[in-house]
């Protein structure tokens, strides 16, 4: 049925099943570019806030809170936030009793308000910290993916670690269910935010994921999944927490397969990896020390001046200078002498 449209005093007749099929695919297009299941660039945001903090039991904000929580057993913690954003992960944080310290590569008046400390650095230059500061715990919320070069960013974070301190890193399962099937069609599509973020500059599995952490000089103590993030499409009902718990429970039992993302609690390890030795020899203070060899060197040093201390004290009481033998000749000579004679 034509509906009649009106642009002034002209009337454009559309085709109404056409003009409803194409409202319900571009609003289905929105919900997915939401999810993080596809990219469509007339919905990307130019404006406002990117990333959200998800509410649900089972996402990572969820869970690391409750892992922070259950860290500090009542005692109030020095904790780091890496690529805080706008602050939402830190005032949580803080409402806990806990002082946070906020690093992101951009600005935000409302990341000043939410931490106690707020710097605008990229991490992959440098920390901006004294060298002194320490930390109980350091978070990288869905950050180390945005990072040309994680390891590093990581390896920087060893020496702001207390002892006792630990790191919680959330990324993204590049190995999930979803992205699987969308490559076996030949799909790999950037989005606006989600596993396949186009800001992304490193793409993690579950396993290489805790490899990297690991080769950093860190031990992973506990291991964690979350589900779809269902909430930003299907908001905050009934039917998103139950697509929750489902994906929650499959996630539990083939996590490489079915978890959204990946939570890893880690403390630090006194076994130094090729990593962390790589970092440490380019040290400008670094010295390579061998057990034993130290003590060899000195020793052969020491015999050496006592050699060198014998000689000069001989040749003063004489009463010769300590000069160099003169060559002896005669035996060149006489060579020479017997092949003219020849």
């Amino acid at each position: 049925m034509p509906i009649p449209t009106y642009y002034g005093d002209e009337i454009c007749y559309v085709n109404g099943l056409a003009y409803g099929w194409n409202v319900i695919k571009t609003v289905l297009r929105y919900k997915l570019h939401k999810m993080g299941l596809l990219y469509a660039s007339q919905f990307d945001l130019r404006r406002g806030e990117k990333y959200a903090l998800k509410r649900d039991r089972f996402s990572s904000h969820s869970q690391i809170l409750k892992q922070v929580a259950e860290s500090s057993e009542g005692r109030s913690l020095d904790i780091l936030d890496i690529g805080c954003g706008a602050g939402l992960l830190a005032s949580r944080i803080a409402a806990l009793g806990h002082r946070v310290v906020g690093i992101d590569i951009y600005d935000n008046e409302q990341a000043r308000k939410n931490c106690a400390e707020f710097h605008v650095a990229d991490v992959e230059k440098g920390f901006p910290l004294e060298p002194s500061d320490r930390f109980d715990l350091i978070l990288f919320s869905d950050v180390l993916e945005h990072a040309r070069n994680p390891e590093y960013v990581l390896l920087r974070a060893r020496s702001h670690l207390k002892a006792n301190g630990r790191i919680i890193a959330s990324s993204g399962n590049v190995a999930n269910l979803y992205v699987r099937l969308n490559m076996l069609l030949g799909r790999f599509t950037y989005t606006e935010r989600g596993i396949l973020d186009k800001t992304h500059c490193r793409l993690f599995t579950r396993g290489n994921f805790i490899e990297i952490v690991e080769q950093c000089g860190f031990r992973v103590v506990k291991r964690r999944a979350t589900p779809v993030p269902f909430e930003f499409v299907f908001g905050e009902g009934m039917f998103s927490r139950a697509m929750s718990f489902v994906n929650m429970l499959g996630a539990c039992v083939w996590p490489s397969l079915f978890a959204y993302q990946i939570i890893l609690e880690a403390t630090l390890d006194s076994n130094a990896t090729e990593l962390l030795r790589h970092v440490q020899i380019h040290d400008a203070e670094y010295i390579e020390h061998h057990p034993g060899e130290a003590e060899l060197l000195f020793g052969q040093s020491l015999r050496v001046r006592q050699d060198l201390g014998a000689f000069d004290n001989n040749a003063l009481a004489v009463g010769t200078p300590t000069r160099a033998r003169p060559q002896d000749t005669s035996t060149d000579q006489t060579r020479r002498t017997r092949r003219g004679a020849r």
